[in-house]
């Protein structure tokens, strides 16, 4: 028995001394999202998005001929747009009992973005809450929903372009049966509900397509999810703190020095001798002279172009006596060569070689060469600048809202 008590010991032993020790380990959960016993009269049927707060200005973003909904961004530094939320609700002789309705907003992606396109799947923001609308019969929801948005309701008040997604308008689930007068009607009879809510859309929220996905729950039922989709209009925009830039004293480019290449000036040699002005990161409120800054106001990763008239220097034998190089950012192969336009109405842009990421800024730098000129003459010329869309590489990883903290870091893409 001795002998036993003792192999038995040493088993207890060996099992605990067997492995590697550590003080962390890795756990697979999980769990199996329940259906919370769906009522199938319980339903969302309707739903869309606006920008609009009155009838008035309903439609102020959306295309009329475009499919869908559009919301335009704000263009303006930490700027804000508005996006309310509406779904009709229906749960015959039972709406009392509907507690809570949610709205749950994901950024799908940009058609920019390839493969990764409607994968992005980035949640932005918690859940919202929508909240009924009980204004007055003849106000909302009957007039916005029944009259405004019913391409069946009379002329003279406009119909948006597939503006709302029913549920199902195949069996039942349409204007008329939300909307007509009387017992069949279920908005008039109060078998169904409008419920709406607002959130504010960041300047700097990725462009591209946002899912909205909206149910509801009533005395621990839960509603289907309907979902839709809208589209944060691509814009890009730009601000910069500098309406002057002064080349300073212009040193000569001996033109023999640096040869002819293509029947042009080469400028491309060594010997050009560059007089550039370099701008900062330090953003004023007080527009100036040089020191150039530009930020991104857009929804979009921003590329800068820009275009240069003569500033009233000759030709020699048909060849450009003055050339520019200009950049964004500091870095020497940043620079960007080009040259001078005679037409400033419909110029050859150049574009700046780096982009900027969103909500982000960057300094500019300026440069010109000469080979021929007048000593003393104080030359003057017009800068044009563009700012265009760069496409997207990948999904972001968030999408901030409205004051949350570092947005320009949690909303860019890295380089």
């Amino acid at each position: 028995m001795k002998t036993l008590k003792k192999y038995v010991a040493m088993l207890a032993l060996a099992s605990l001394v067997l492995g590697p020790a550590s003080a962390l380990a890795d756990v697979v959960t999980s769990f199996t999202a329940s259906s919370g016993a769906a009522q199938p009269t319980f339903r969302v049927v309707a739903k869309w998005e606006t920008t609009g707060t009155t009838l008035a200005d309903y439609w102020i973003d959306d295309d009329l001929n475009t499919t869908g909904i559009q919301v335009n961004p704000p263009l303006v530094k930490a700027g804000t747009k508005a996006v309310t939320y509406c779904a009709v609700v229906q749960f015959p002789g039972k709406m009392t009992q509907v507690s809570k309705v949610y709205m749950d907003l994901k950024y799908a992606g940009t058609a920019n973005q390839g493969t990764q396109y409607n994968q992005c799947g980035v949640t932005v923001g918690d859940e919202l809450e929508l909240t009924k609308v009980t204004a007055p019969t003849g106000e909302l929801p009957y007039n916005v929903f029944c009259k405004s948005l019913n391409p069946n309701a009379g002329a003279g008040i406009y119909k948006g372009n597939d503006i709302v997604t029913f549920l199902d308008p195949t069996t039942g689930h349409d204007w008329a049966t939300l909307c007509t007068d009387g017992v069949e009607g279920s908005l008039p009879k109060g078998d169904a509900a409008l419920y709406c809510g607002t959130r504010n859309l960041s300047y700097e929220a990725a462009a591209g397509t946002y899912e909205v996905q909206v149910h509801g729950v009533a005395n621990g039922l839960n509603s289907n999810f309907l979902l839709n989709n809208y589209l944060y209009v691509p814009q890009a925009g730009f601000q910069i703190d500098f309406n002057k830039i002064n080349y300073g004293t212009a040193t000569w480019t001996d033109p023999t020095v640096i040869g002819i290449t293509g029947g042009h000036y080469n400028w491309a040699s060594s010997f050009v001798k560059w007089n550039s002005i370099s701008g900062d990161t330090n953003f004023t409120s007080s527009v100036g002279t040089n020191n150039a800054t530009v930020r991104n106001i857009g929804n979009v990763e921003l590329d800068m172009q820009v275009a240069q008239d003569y500033m009233n220097t000759e030709l020699t034998g048909g060849m450009d006596n003055i050339r520019y190089m200009g950049r964004v950012g500091s870095l020497d192969g940043y620079w960007q060569q080009y040259g001078p336009n005679a037409n400033m109405t419909n110029p050859n842009w150049t574009k700046l070689t780096r982009y900027i990421e969103l909500s982000n800024k960057d300094e500019m730098d300026f440069g010109v060469a000469i080979t021929k000129f007048d000593q003393g003459v104080t030359y003057s010329g017009t800068m044009k600048l563009m700012g265009t869309q760069h496409d997207f590489a990948k999904c972001p990883t968030r999408i901030s809202l409205p004051g949350e903290a570092d947005p320009a870091q949690q909303t860019s893409i890295p380089l």
